[in-house]
């Protein structure tokens, strides 16, 4: 799952309730740092350290067709690293992906605001696509109950990289007074206070999951890991000009549920559990249209 899919949100609270009759671009982007933390299972590499962190950054056109639908294209960037000097798995420390996505958004019905996009994400070092490519198709909505209170539904789904996996997004936002309330399932779950129109301060659940196939002159030929963890983070965020915005935060991935990666053959066979310390973590994120 890709780290910012917060960006739905963002752009459907920024620009949903605007008419719109000018092209415009959407730079955002992730960058997160988890602290250095050791293994604690399974015994045999108990005390093992590892090192992660992660990044995610796009850059959106905004082709209008009308002042309710435009036409999306995003090209992007996804990092992940990590540093375990004694992974009995493989030696890779860096993943990057590229993706390319099209799509739409509309919001011609009335109180409604949608938002399609599909695409591919592949290996920049392996240009294999029957191994290294992963297709994403996002559908997203939001309704206007009405003016303070709004309901959120969609799906993401990935195929590749060996997981195929489709997610829900349901939830719901409201806000009362200098209070925004987010519950929307597995992008946005945060509470925020708006101090004034440039301080927001929040609190805030980070979904973190990632996952990559292997190279084939690995231990683990071709095989695949994914990386889950959940963090309970605070931030603040700035709001520069009425629109862009610079978030700077710190968490913790171990409050919830401890931090874990996956490790398996090709076709899914000899899987392997390493449960990883919890840590602190911290990062900052941004969103800049233009």
């Amino acid at each position: 799952m890709r780290l910012f899919t917060f960006v739905l949100l963002s752009f459907s609270l920024v620009f949903a309730d605007q008419k719109l009759s000018k092209n415009f671009f959407i730079f955002q982007g992730d960058v997160i740092s988890i602290q250095r933390s050791k293994i604690e299972s399974p015994d045999t590499l108990k005390g093992q350290e590892t090192k992660i962190a992660l990044s995610d950054e796009s850059l959106t056109f905004h082709h209008m067709k009308t002042d309710e639908t435009a036409l999306r294209f995003e090209v992007g960037h996804e990092w992940f690293h990590i540093d375990w000097k004694e992974n009995p798995n493989f030696c890779r420390e860096n993943f990057h992906l590229i993706i390319g996505q099209v799509g739409f958004f509309t919001d011609h019905f009335e109180n409604w605001w949608i938002l399609f996009m599909t695409g591919l994400a592949f290996d920049l070092k392996n240009i294999q696509f029957k191994w290294f490519s992963q297709w994403r198709t996002t559908f997203y909505a939001r309704y206007n109950y009405h003016n303070k209170f709004r309901i959120h539904v969609g799906l993401l789904g990935y195929l590749g990289f060996r997981y195929n996996e489709v997610y829900p997004i349901i939830g719901i936002d409201f806000n009362w007074k200098k209070l925004q309330v987010n519950l929307v399932f597995p992008q946005n779950i945060a509470l925020e206070y708006k101090i004034n129109p440039t301080i927001v301060p929040y609190v805030k659940l980070r979904f973190m999951t990632q996952a990559r196939r292997l190279d084939k002159d690995e231990p683990r030929s071709l095989g695949a890991f994914r990386y889950e963890a959940t963090g309970l983070e605070g931030g603040l965020r700035f709001v520069i000009k009425k629109y862009a915005n610079l978030d700077v935060y710190v968490g913790h991935t171990g409050l919830i549920v401890h931090p874990r990666l996956r490790v398996e053959g090709r076709n899914g066979t000899n899987r392997i559990w390493y449960d990883i310390k919890s840590s602190f973590y911290g990062g900052i994120s941004f969103f800049v249209p233009f």
